[in-house]
Parts: C-alpha cells; sequence; structure tokens
C-alpha cells in the first residue's frame, strides 16, 4: 500500500469519528506531522509514513515537542497503528449544555 492510499483510508475513518483533519505544511518550519485532527475544541497532529516507513530524525523531535507542550502527537504506518492513535484520543465529548439558572 502507497503512503496515499494510507492517507485516504485515515482521513475517511478520522472524519467517520467525527475529526476535521487538515494538511499541514508550515513555511519555513520542517518536520511538523503532516495532518492536524481537530474534534470539540481539542488538536492532535499525526505523520503518515509510508508502510514500513519511520519518521526522520527531526520529525521525531518535533512530534516529541508537541507532546511536551501537552498535544496528542504521534506517527502511523499502517492503519493498525492511526486506529490506535485515533483511539487512544478517545470518543466524541458530549454537548454540554448549559442550564436555564446560568442563562
Amino acid at each position: 500500500m502507497r503512503e496515499r492510499d494510507l492517507e485516504l483510508r485515515f482521513l475517511r475513518e478520522a472524519e467517520r469519528r467525527g475529526w476535521r483533519c487538515l494538511k499541514f505544511t508550515p513555511a519555513g518550519s520542517a518536520g511538523y506531522p503532516d495532518r492536524i485532527l481537530l474534534r470539540d475544541g481539542r488538536v492532535a497532529f499525526l505523520e503518515l509514513k509510508a508502510p514500513r516507513g519511520r519518521p526522520t530524525a527531526l520529525q521525531s523531535r518535533r512530534i516529541g515537542e508537541l507532546r511536551s507542550m501537552g498535544f496528542a502527537a504521534d506517527w502511523a504506518d499502517s492503519e493498525a497503528g492511526f486506529e490506535g492513535f485515533l483511539d487512544g484520543l478517545g470518543e466524541k465529548a458530549e454537548k454540554k449544555t448549559l442550564s436555564q439558572k446560568h442563562l
């Protein structure tokens, strides 16, 4: 399977789980994960690689930096890998509504 095929499968699964996925290509800042996931006020980052691929040393450092700032960040080279990442993010948060006394 090519990286592009894996990316399409990831996008379908992430969107099925309620995540908005953006392709991230920051100008002048190399090494950041190529996918940003947004949902319920949360942000997560995932670097997708071709099967049996590995992140570069810079990509590994950037993932570590994002984690140290409190973000969910990782890389995956398979469906099992990205499904595990998505599973770790948890299910969609329940929508909270204000009670009448708070309005």
